[in-house]
């Protein structure tokens, strides 16, 4: 059943960017292509109060924040080389605009209550965006950015963005709608405007061998309203600031480190209660993907405010006997703190220069294999700050992009030192994380 109903679809252009003759290019960094044969970012906010002329204030502030951030409002293109069988990938400047989809709830279908439950009901949060299963490579005719604005029943409203991954990573769609809600408030500049060279750090020109993009246009991993979803599911997991020390300083005790995290001994924990309750055996090798953000990582570093991808992957392993050992939480701690300190300038530096050389694109099969959980966003990322000048939102929520049995995706929680963790799993799994008290000890119920 369609729960929400689309009512306009309207392109939105920058305010008074022109652009040249001879549209503007930017070429795509290792960090950008990357995620050439993925899909979408899809995020997005809840507001508990939605002003009358909702739609009006958004498509204006719309159009004034891609002043600033035109190359979204761009397409991929690419010039072919016979002789080397290979493309050039690259963003043409060339304004033809971000699409802005206005849509309502149908009926009393969809309320904040809903869209607030822990649980998802993926009929529910997947029609609060679009484009679904949009693939980078259609981003030549597709746009980078659509905006879903859905009026719910009852008042309120949930800004649902879905952006090609090609064009940017997680924090630049953050640093985007911060731009955008400060635009929204009546800002006439913005605090902290995007840098937009990508020529950083290198000048190669990187051409992708057509074999290794012979594949279907569609990404294999995104579930609507389909039978396969019933095998998944979704939920929402609250970890109190107090729970977080406590898992925190468990983590010390046990590893005799002092330098874990907070985050580390949040993901350690939820490590450890999928080893416990999947579908794995003691031998078993199980594995976690993490995504690292670059931007602080090479020499000199980016700029705070570079807009793009500056975004990599990387694995660590471990036998489930030892992870669910006594001592094992601490552990499976150690083991993610000492993989993320091994990811130092050498080692960026090392990726950027054997990726110019030899092109790898991802491919959510190997990213996500059998027994492995995979990490997306960041606790860091400002999701409550985007007040657009009808107060904050009261929850953030994601669409069904790269959705398979085991990707985290981590999130700021809106009480201070709270974070909020969406874990999509097969339903034995997640429903087994409900029933095992250890697990749920650092969650509020």
């Amino acid at each position: 059943m369609e729960r929400v109903r689309v009512i306009s679809t309207t392109t939105i252009f920058p305010a008074t960017y022109t652009p040249h003759s001879t549209p503007q290019t930017i070429h795509l960094t290792p960090w950008d292509l990357q995620f050439l044969l993925l899909g979408s970012i899809q995020k997005g906010i809840l507001f508990s109060y939605s002003p009358p002329d909702l739609v009006h204030l958004l498509k204006a502030s719309l159009s004034r924040t891609l002043d600033h951030f035109y190359p979204l409002a761009g397409r991929l293109a690419y010039t072919e080389d016979p002789a080397k069988d290979a493309k050039l990938y690259y963003i043409e400047c060339n304004n033809r605009g971000v699409e802005f989809v206005h849509a309502a709830a149908a009926d009393d279908a969809v309320t904040v209550a809903d869209v607030l439950k822990p649980e998802y009901d993926f009929g529910i949060i997947h029609q609060l965006f679009s484009q679904n299963g949009l693939s980078n490579l259609e981003c030549d005719v597709k746009p980078f950015l659509t905006v879903q604005v859905t009026e719910l029943a009852r008042g309120g409203c949930f800004i649902g963005c879905t952006l090609s991954h090609l064009f940017a990573d997680g924090s630049s769609l953050w640093h985007f709608l911060n731009s955008w809600s400060e635009i929204c408030r009546g800002s006439n500049c913005l605090s902290n405007p995007p840098v937009l060279d990508r020529r950083y750090p290198h000048q190669a020109q990187l051409w992708i061998p057509n074999r290794s993009v012979a594949v279907v246009r569609k990404p294999a991993a995104h579930h609507d309203n389909n039978p396969s979803s019933t095998f998944l599911k979704e939920k929402m997991f609250h970890f109190p600031r107090q729970k977080i020390a406590s898992l925190k300083h468990k983590a010390v005790v046990e590893s005799g480190n002092q330098t874990i995290s907070s985050l580390q001994a949040v993901l350690a924990h939820i490590w450890r209660a999928v080893s416990r309750n999947g579908r794995v055996h003691g031998n078993d090798d199980v594995h976690f993907t993490l995504g690292v953000g670059d931007r602080t990582r090479t020499e000199p570093p980016l700029p705070t405010h570079y807009f793009g991808n500056a975004l990599r992957l990387f694995k660590g392993s471990m036998k489930v006997e030892d992870i669910v050992a006594e001592n094992g939480f601490g552990r499976a701690a150690l083991h993610l703190n000492k993989r993320v300190a091994s990811q130092t300038c050498s080692f960026v530096m090392d990726f950027i220069d054997s990726w110019i050389k030899d092109p790898c694109l991802l491919r959510l099969g190997t990213m996500m294999t059998v027994n492995s959980l995979l990490t997306s966003s960041s606790p860091r990322f400002d999701v409550y700050g985007n007040d657009f000048g009808w107060g904050r939102p009261v929850a953030v929520r994601s669409g069904g992009a790269h959705k398979l049995d085991g990707k985290i995706t981590l999130f700021v929680g809106a009480e201070d030192g709270s974070m909020d963790v969406e874990v999509c799993l097969l339903t034995e799994t997640l429903e087994a994380l409900e029933r095992d008290s250890e697990f749920m000890g650092a969650i509020r119920t």
